[in-house]
């Protein structure tokens, strides 16, 4: 599974290692990722990885939520993998990744 995510730092100094270094530990591959200033003072981190392993959505989200100061508000998930030729594309938003985030809790 590829996705592409947008997490916010709640502090300038926690920085772009800070969030691929859980990621990579957690069994993703990195394609790219950026960092650029928030207005809010810290930092949005950008990152585009592909699960190694046999990792669910609930597994991603749950382990973007884990990343230490930081708040997840974009998500896109590409399904790879599928029988058709474009794979279909999941796009959650802040509202989805919290209502995904209660209901793994819940369990």
């Amino acid at each position: 599974m590829k996705f592409s995510c947008a997490l916010e730092t709640s502090s300038e100094r926690i920085r772009l290692v800070n969030v691929i270094s859980p990621l990579i530990k957690a069994g993703y591959q990195l394609v790219s990722q950026r960092q650029e200033a928030s207005e809010n003072g810290g930092n949005i981190i950008h990152v585009i990885a592909r699960s190694l392993g046999s990792k669910t959505q609930a597994d991603l989200i749950d382990d973007l939520s884990s990343i230490e100061g930081c708040t997840l508000f974009n998500l896109e998930i590409d399904e790879e993998g599928g029988s058709s030729t474009a794979p279909a594309k999941k796009t959650l938003d802040e509202k989805s990744v919290l209502s995904a985030l209660v209901l793994i809790t819940l369990k």
